[in-house]
């Protein structure tokens, strides 16, 4: 959701219904028009709502949307890697999901504790580091699993990397969460005064 602020603060929402209920025969293409127009002259400016807490910083779609999308991910990818072992064109599915449990998921998860923030690193140095991490997680995975009597078996590794990336992946949500609202709290209230 985005506020915007004129000399006050109200959402967009707000002020549309404002604008439509004293001008009912304009339409909402006229209202981005001249919100564009009154942006554009510095008279207004759009910001971020502010986050309240973690259940809303999870529940945005700017923020939450990695972590419900590798989460889902993850447990999609578990079951078809614990059970499905049919012939071959079903067996491709199960490739594709053990390649995303042992090289992307848990690595991904862990880049993202490591560096919550997005701006510092880009997209190609991101991948190259989950696919090394990656790569180093899962072959522990395996050590630990060596000394106990579960033994180096698909499904309790499978079961074992999909708990590692979600405890990873909550980690990571939440340092992102705390760095984004020290970032908020760190903008001061003079940076939205209007001429």
């Amino acid at each position: 959701m985005y506020d915007l602020r004129i000399g006050g603060f109200e959402t967009v929402g707000q002020l549309w219904e404002r604008f439509h209920s004293q001008n009912p025969k304009t339409n909402s293409n006229y209202f981005r028009v001249q919100l564009g127009e009154l942006m554009r002259n510095g008279h207004v400016e759009i910001v971020e709502t502010p986050l309240i807490n973690f259940d809303d910083f999870l529940r945005s779609w700017r923020y939450g949307f990695r972590l419900w999308a590798l989460l889902i991910a993850t447990l999609a990818a578990l079951p078809i890697v614990e059970f499905m072992q049919a012939g071959f064109p079903l067996i491709v599915i199960r490739w594709t999901a053990a390649t995303f449990l042992l090289l992307f998921a848990p690595g991904f998860a862990f880049v993202w504790v490591l560096f919550p923030s997005r701006q510092r690193m880009s997209g190609f140095n991101r991948l190259g580091l989950t696919i090394a991490m990656s790569l180093f997680l899962v072959p522990a995975i395996g050590l630990v699993f060596h000394f106990t009597p579960l033994g180096i078996e698909p499904q309790p590794v499978a079961a074992a990397l999909a708990a590692l990336t979600v405890t990873f992946l909550l980690l990571g949500a939440y340092r992102e969460y705390v760095i984004q609202t020290r970032r908020q709290e760190q903008l001061s209230p003079m940076m939205f005064v209007w001429p």
